[in-house]
Parts: structure tokens; C-alpha cells; sequence
């Protein structure tokens, strides 16, 4: 049954995360030198507006292709969406993945506003994994895309880059593995799954085998049934495809954006407009390999470590371009993403038809249905 965040939850989650932000800017700013903030706004005011501009477009097209892709889904299995709630679903998912590790909370509170507006849990979640799958897919082919653009850049890097960008690329590579194995393979991925629970039972973390290999197969068959039932519709599989690559492409041109849009950086470092984006792309890979809300502070290494390296050699210009990309592609996007969030469940519970229903009380409706 979907589940409505808990607020109380979210605050502590919400203080940890900021928590986390206080430390890593208090040791980059400490291990910085001569940077400080007053650089730092400098270098935004020499930024070219259009580009600046260009790049908040970019993290607000970020959010809206990334409800276009649910909604396209959601079509396809006959519960069509407007685009607002399309929109509100994407934040759900942008604002919980920033405050949980390993943004775990995302697609739950996806589905908790699906099933809110009259989505049955099973086509929920038929929607949300199928979507994660073609979300993952596009992170994989955007990790070869990087490599095949700009190679150099990772064999300069130092270690932990390199490690945080193949383990990122690896988990997110098995993770598409597995999901294509449950379509294609049932059989495989039963066998795999019962070999780690008899590990996990050997170690005391599982106690009941069989009660655990039940639900395994439970899960397994549920899975490949909601995801087969959507891959019937063979048009949405290119639709949904598209608008999570153009989520990824907005999502990494932010900091195209930035770099080309300071004179001193243009100026100092001769970088064509792809190997910048196939470093932010390296560095974002490196992010989805850090277990922590956000992957606030690892995030921030890894994009010091891979420019410093591979471009940059100011370390003055170097935070100044990573404070900033950082800032719009996860700090201001959760605020607004957050906003959005906010905005939506106010329309809904307080000015909607639904005002006088409580979210429990929808859910515990269908449930029943």
C-alpha cells in the first residue's frame, strides 16, 4: 500500500541533509585556500545572463520532462494525466530522492500522490518501474556517450574519481541488467535471488528460507507482469525513452551552461562544448555511486576531482563553477522542486474536489476496491 510521507520523518530528514550541506561547504571552503564567498558571487556576476538564464530553463525542464515521461506512461496503461500533475509526481520524486540515501524515497512518494489522484497501487507501480527502468537505461548510455566523447578525462582522473565513476556506472548497469532479466528471464533472476537469500538465511540476516523465497517470487512475477503489461504498448517505450534522455541531457547542459558562460573559464581553458559535457556526465555518475541524501559532499568531490584534473587547474574558478552548477542542479532545483510539491498538495487537499477527503482516507478507498 502506498504510503503518505511522514512529515516528522521528513523534517529529520530534511536536518540531516542540511547538516551534510554545512559540513562539506565548511571543508571545501577549509581546504580552498583563498576562496571565499565574495569570489564566488563575483564570479556569478560575470556570468553571461542569457546563459544563466538558459541554465534555470534547463533544471525547470529537468522537472517537467521528467513528468512528461510518467505521464506518457500513465497514457499508455489508460490513466492519462494533465501536465501539472505530471509536474507535481517528477517533484515528489526530485525533492524525497535529495533527503533519503540513495534516493530511496522518491519513487514512494510518486506513487503516494498517484494513488492520491486515483491510480491503482499495481498500475503505479507498473508506471514508476517501468520509468526507472528507461531512467536507468539513459544514465548507462549517457556514462558510454561520456566515455566515448571525452576518454582521456577518465584515465587522468585521479583514483577515487575512477572509482566512484566505474562503481556508478556498474550499479546502475546491473540495476538495468536485472530489470531486462525479470522481462526477458524470470528463471535467471529466481535463481540469483534464492542463491543471495540463502546467504543473507546462512548469516542470520533472513530467517525464514522459504517464507523468503516466497516472496521473492511473489515480487518477481508481480514486477514482470505490471512491466510486461506496458511493453505491450511498443509506442511509449520510445516516448518514455526520449523524455528521460532530454531529462538527462537538461540535467548535465546546466553545466555546459556554466563553464561557457564565465569569459574567464572560456578564456583559460580550451574545452569543446562536448568534453564539458562529458564531464559532467562522469560526474554524475560518480554521484549515483555515493550512498548519502543527495550525495551531498561526495557529489561536490568527485566534480572538484574530475575538472581539476582533466580542465581546471584555477582553484579559485574551480569551486566558484562547481558551487554554482551545484547550486541550480540539486540545491535550487529541491527548493523548487519542494515549492511545486508544496503548491500541488495545497490545490488538492484545500482548494480541490477532494478537500474535505483525506489522503488516508482515498488510499484506504482504493484498497478496497
Amino acid at each position: 500500500m502506498a504510503e503518505k510521507p511522514n512529515i516528522k520523518k521528513s523534517i529529520i530528514q530534511v536536518l540531516i541533509l542540511l547538516a551534510l550541506i554545512v559540513v562539506s561547504f565548511f571543508i571545501i571552503f577549509k581546504l580552498s585556500g583563498d576562496f571565499s564567498f565574495a569570489k564566488w558571487f563575483q564570479f556569478v556576476s560575470e556570468l553571461s545572463v542569457p546563459l544563466l538564464i538558459l541554465a534555470f530553463v534547463l533544471m525547470l525542464s529537468n522537472i517537467l520532462f521528467k513528468g512528461l515521461a510518467l505521464n506518457s506512461v500513465s497514457r499508455s496503461v489508460g490513466y492519462p494525466r494533465r501536465l501539472h500533475q505530471g509536474v507535481a509526481y517528477s517533484s515528489a520524486d526530485l525533492y524525497f530522492s535529495a533527503i533519503t540515501p540513495s534516493a530511496t524515497g522518491g519513487q514512494p512518494a510518486c506513487l503516494y500522490l498517484m494513488v492520491k489522484d486515483g491510480m491503482p497501487i499495481s498500475v503505479g507501480t507498473a508506471v514508476i518501474s517501468f520509468n526507472l527502468l528507461m531512467y536507468t537505461a539513459t544514465l548507462v548510455l549517457l556514462g558510454i556517450l561520456a566515455f566515448i566523447i571525452f576518454p582521456g578525462a577518465f584515465f587522468q582522473v585521479n583514483v577515487p574519481s575512477k572509482v566512484l565513476i566505474i562503481f556508478g556506472f556498474v550499479t546502475q548497469s546491473v540495476l538495468l541488467t536485472v530489470y531486462f532479466m525479470i522481462i526477458f528471464s524470470e528463471k535467471i533472476v529466481l535463481a540469483i535471488g534464492k542463491f543471495f537469500v540463502r546467504i543473507l538465511c546462512f548469516f542470520k540476516i533472513f530467517k525464514d528460507k522459504e517464507k523468503s523465497y516466497s516472496r521473492l517470487n511473489d515480487t518477481v512475477k508481480r514486477y514482470k507482469s505490471q512491466i510486461t503489461f506496458i511493453t505491450s504498448h511498443k509506442s511509449v517505450i520510445l516516448k518514455s525513452f526520449i523524455f528521460n534522455m532530454a531529462e538527462r541531457i537538461a540535467y548535465v547542459a546546466i553545466g555546459v551552461c556554466i563553464f561557457y558562460g564565465h569569459p574567464g573559464l572560456v578564456a583559460q581553458n580550451q574545452c569543446s562544448v562536448l568534453q564539458i559535457f562529458a564531464l559532467e556526465a562522469y560526474a554524475l555518475l560518480a554521484a549515483y555511486s555515493i550512498p548519502l541524501p543527495g550525495a551531498v559532499g561526495g557529489a561536490e568531490a568527485a566534480f572538484l576531482w574530475i575538472f581539476s584534473v582533466a580542465i581546471m587547474n584555477n582553484n579559485s574558478a574551480l569551486n566558484a563553477t562547481m558551487f554554482t552548477t551545484r547550486g541550480i542542479t540539486f540545491y535550487i532545483m529541491f527548493i523548487v522542486a519542494g515549492l511545486i510539491m508544496l503548491t500541488y498538495q495545497l490545490m488538492t487537499n484545500v482548494f480541490g474536489k477532494n478537500r474535505n477527503k483525506t489522503a488516508s482516507t482515498a488510499i484506504s478507498e482504493l484498497s478496497k476496491k
